[in-house]
């Protein structure tokens, strides 16, 4: 049998032919990594291979190799390309659930960085460590008892606005709004080697920014509020939690508990931190003063103060010195001191015999010694249906006489306190 020899120009075309599939070929490969810019270079060969595969036709005979080689290589691309259509399905169907997921709580730089880097995201729960930011608004319970539901739903709004931007600002991720309380992370999802000083620098604005949420506050004829806030660095398990019907990207662990027991012993306008994260600061830490607690369930820990940063993220909190003024009139009250929410203990008696300009403290008199930190609630004698809610100071405790911090002081006391002064 006769061996036919091609003329050199279907030779070229073939070789061009090949050469263009095998571009064609290493497109398909990188365009699995769902690269769009693969995807664009796909587009651009396929385009091409089809167009010469198209003059191939018209001059090999059905009968040679050229033929079969290029039939065969083609159904090769057309199975790639489903392969590429559904890495695109699947692609797409990631982003739209991340963007849904997560679009609300963290800025649009940590979701474009999650789009970007899917290791940064594991849904199916791992453990890290990572800083939990815990906050709440002093006496906002007894505070909204005297609002409409409107007014309640308006001065929360307002304020949540304002700490989410703020958050968002340090891109921490707010996991959860529990009433008036913020539960952050900064570790989830997106782990960076600065989430424990982004998480301090963001507490510390946070604070700083309440004077501003009160200014608007005023302009509504809305109460002034005040926050705490509880930090602490912890290893905790991360991941999509809940049922197939409802599911949430959350956190578990022990480290989260702490980080609401931090948060329980703050007073308003203070960011405390546990022992962890404040040996994770080092210098950068600016302490105020240092304090030893024992919470329930748990061994007596140290927790701190934090009033600033140094460093790049050089910020700090407004320091004021408040002074108490013995009143004209000294005003008996009864109280009982406060075990998590159970306000049933013993009652004693006590008397108010100095307060502060604006009423954010007060010095006490009474019969018992009580612990630094411990919550009291107070009924004053010429209000004996109102109840005020106030903090022993730490540091400040002692029997016979002790300061207080007031975290919730209707109007109704409040009016009353002033006019004794």
């Amino acid at each position: 049998m006769e061996t036919r020899t091609e003329s050199p120009e279907r030779e070229e075309l073939f070789s061009k032919e090949m050469e263009i599939l095998e571009k064609a070929k290493s497109s398909l490969k990188a365009a699995e990594q769902a690269s769009q810019e693969s995807l664009s270079d796909f587009g651009t060969v396929i385009r091409q291979y089809e167009k010469l595969l198209k003059q191939a036709t018209k001059l090999t005979r059905l009968g040679d190799g050229y033929q079969r080689k290029m039939l065969l290589a083609y159904e090769e691309i057309e199975r790639q390309k489903l392969v590429l259509q559904e890495n695109e399905r699947q692609l797409e169907i990631r982003n739209r659930f991340i963007r849904e997921t997560f679009g609300r709580y963290l800025s649009d730089d940590v979701v474009t960085g999650l789009l970007e880097a899917p290791e940064g995201l594991a849904l199916g729960g791992e453990k890290r460590t990572v800083t939990i930011m815990m906050t709440d608004l002093r006496g906002f319970s007894a505070l909204a008892d005297g609002l409409d539901p409107a007014e309640v739903v308006t001065l929360l709004n307002g304020y949540l606005e304002v700490m989410t931007g703020i958050i968002q600002k340090w891109a921490g991720t707010i996991d959860e709004f529990i009433g008036d309380a913020i539960l952050g992370l900064f570790g989830a999802p997106l782990l960076r080697p600065d989430d424990h000083v982004r998480a301090a620098a963001c507490a510390l604005e946070m604070q700083l920014a309440i004077p501003g949420v009160n200014a608007m506050n005023k302009e509504k004829g809305l109460p002034a509020i005040e926050m705490g806030i509880g930090l602490h660095t912890g290893e905790v398990v991360v991941g999509n939690i809940g049922s197939k019907l409802r599911a949430k990207y959350g956190v578990v662990g022990r480290a989260v508990n702490f980080a609401s027991r931090v948060e329980s012993y703050t007073v308003g306008g203070q960011v405390l931190i546990s022992r962890e994260l404040r040996e994770a600061l080092g210098p950068l830490a600016i302490i105020g003063s240092e304090m030893q607690v024992h919470p329930k369930g748990m061994q007596p820990v140290t927790i701190y103060d934090l009033v600033g940063l140094s460093g790049d993220n050089g910020i700090r909190l407004e320091q004021k010195n408040v002074s108490r003024e013995k009143m004209k009139t000294e005003l008996p009250a009864t109280f009982i001191v406060v075990e998590g929410k159970d306000a049933r203990g013993d009652e004693h008696h006590a008397t108010f015999v100095a307060v502060s300009e604006e009423l954010l403290e007060a010095e006490v008199n009474s019969d018992i010694p009580l612990k630094p930190l411990s919550n009291l609630r107070f009924r004053l004698q010429a209000a004996p249906s109102t109840d005020v809610y106030a903090k022993v100071l730490a540091g400040e405790a002692g029997h016979g006489t002790f300061i207080i911090r007031f975290t919730s002081l209707p109007e109704t006391a409040k009016n009353i306190i002033a006019a004794a002064r």
